[in-house]
């Protein structure tokens, strides 16, 4: 763990290529290895790799900021609707300081033309999150969505 987090502050990404490759191979059930490894993967844009970190991470133990870190991996590659489960969990604890992500997930399934999930998923923050209704960025995302959608 100390050798990512050195690879990564020193921004060496042969070194940590050496360990990542000698980590991830056989460190697969250390939930702690593997989301460090996500994360130091995240940092160097390889999100494919980051992704599959944070999923080994969570069939290990599950814990929420590593959901929400792979959901942003997920994002990342273009995959709305496999990003969508990682951030539900924001929803259920109407926790309000992370809801940029959702708004996130909302961007990319419209990105994607996945309009009907993303008024879904507008529908459940704003039933969540009643206030967010009049705020004028969560408006325009609806709007897009409504109009593209045929509603």
């Amino acid at each position: 763990l100390h050798a990512l987090g050195v690879a990564a502050g020193f921004q060496d990404e042969v070194l940590f290529t050496k360990l990542a490759d000698a980590l991830a191979g056989h460190r697969t059930d250390d939930a702690e290895i593997q989301a460090a490894l996500g994360d130091a993967c995240a940092y160097f844009a390889r999100n494919d790799e980051a992704a599959a970190a944070y999923t080994h991470s969570l069939r290990a133990e599950d814990d929420p900021r590593v959901r929400e870190q792979l959901g942003l991996a997920l994002l990342r590659l273009n995959d709305p609707a496999r990003a969508a489960g990682c951030f539900r969990h924001i929803v259920d604890s109407a926790d309000a300081e992370r809801l940029w992500m959702v708004y996130q997930l909302v961007v990319a399934l419209q990105a994607q033309g996945m309009h009907a999930e993303a008024l879904d998923t507008l529908n459940v923050v704003t039933a969540a999150f009643p206030p967010v209704a009049g705020v004028k960025d969560w408006q325009k995302l609806r709007k897009v969505s409504e109009k593209d959608a045929g509603r």
